[in-house]
């Protein structure tokens, strides 16, 4: 029997959400001016004009059939590894701010164009986000959940800043989605191989996002979660090597060589940063072990704090949707820790925890939900 859905159904089910993320898009768009330059962005500029001038530069060479020039492994070193020390973490999003730039550049300040593709990120997030909490609770808790990223100060904030913070957040994000999808359909399991695939090519920490994902599954899911572990394992190495030319040659070592800088960060002279805590200057392994939470407690709104609380709480009375909660409260507590793992860095607040301010807007709307 096919179902014909009430305009007003309709409206709330495909429109409102997209209208939900555009209008954060353009709230960030508009604040864009107001978000000076962050110490690592000239850094990502400098690369993101290399990487798109070797897609041009590829095109070029596959019209006159001398595309082996473009990918000599020199070439791409010149292009995709100009300063692993500025800028050591994988291309996707700056892939994504180099044609945000490239496109939007005629029409406004170059500085604006290339810092659309964060703000995209974000509206993405925002629009997924009321997506899936209106699939597991109701509309006014995905609204509530998706205004709640809004008002988070650090997150809305690093929706202007071309780095890989908000790139990384909405991917980690996204994946779960993905996942929870894939367990009652293969084709968004192949949507998930992709996603995960970019997440990888945005940032190391992506890498961890199986951990609580896996162990979830096998707690709730275990008959149905194989076609995502499949698509993971391996359609997502294939999307993320494609996504880096720099690990077209010498692949397998070029990825232990990346994974072993990720975990030793913190034994670096230029990765090794310090914190200013309460009088003190630390190195993230010297930090009291509470200071990641602290420091994300003391950036959140109160009231939404305050529905975190309640969230925690309520988890035993919401039955049809405890899974999901307790979800999002593994990647919480995962992310919340890794600061503490030997050879990981915190710096710049908690610019390193950011990824975790989703997962507590969900907490939070269950709470909300809750009352």
């Amino acid at each position: 029997v096919n179902k014909t859905l009430h305009p007003r159904e309709w409206f709330q089910s495909w429109i409102l959400p997209w209208l939900i993320g555009a209008g954060a898009f353009l709230l960030v768009v508009l604040t864009i001016p107001d978000y000076g330059l962050v110490w690592d962005e000239p850094g990502y500029f400098h690369a993101a004009e290399l990487e798109i001038q070797w897609f041009a530069d590829f095109g070029k060479n596959l019209l006159a059939g001398r595309v082996a020039e473009s990918s000599w492994d020199d070439t791409i070193k010149t292009a995709w590894r100009w300063d692993p020390s500025l800028v050591p973490h994988p291309p996707f999003s700056r892939i994504l701010s180099g044609l945000t730039k490239a496109l939007f550049s005629p029409f406004m300040d170059k500085f604006t164009a290339y810092r659309l593709a964060p703000a995209l990120f974000f509206a993405l997030l925002v629009t997924v986000m009321y997506l899936w909490m209106a699939a597991v609770f109701d509309r006014a808790t995905g609204l509530f959940s998706a205004v709640s990223l809004v008002l988070f100060p650090n997150l809305f904030g690093f929706a202007h800043f071309a780095v890989t913070d908000m790139p990384l957040t909405t991917m980690w994000f996204l994946t779960l989605y993905c996942f929870w999808r894939g367990l009652k359909s293969w084709r968004w399991s192949l949507v998930l191989g992709v996603v995960w695939g970019l997440a990888l090519a945005t940032k190391f920490p992506a890498f961890l996002i199986p951990i609580p994902l896996l162990l979830w599954a096998h707690l709730y899911h275990r008959q149905s979660y194989h076609n995502n572990v499949f698509s993971m394992v391996f359609l997502s190495p294939l999307v993320m090597i494609a996504c880096q030319p720099y690990l077209w040659h010498r692949t397998p070592t070029r990825i232990a060589e990346f994974i072993l800088a990720s975990v030793s960060r913190a034994y670096s002279v230029t990765t090794s940063y310090t914190s200013f805590f309460f009088g003190h200057l630390y190195f993230t392994e010297h930090l009291p072990w509470y200071y990641p939470f602290f420091m994300t407690a003391v950036t959140i709104p109160e009231a939404i704090l305050l529905l975190i609380f309640v969230g925690l709480i309520a988890t035993a009375w919401i039955k049809s949707q405890r899974e999901v909660v307790v979800l999002f409260l593994f990647n919480a507590v995962l992310i919340l820790i890794t600061g503490l793992f030997p050879g990981a860095v915190l710096y710049d607040v908690n610019r390193m925890l950011l990824p975790v301010l989703p997962f507590l807007a969900v907490i939070a709307g269950a709470g909300f939900f809750f009352l």
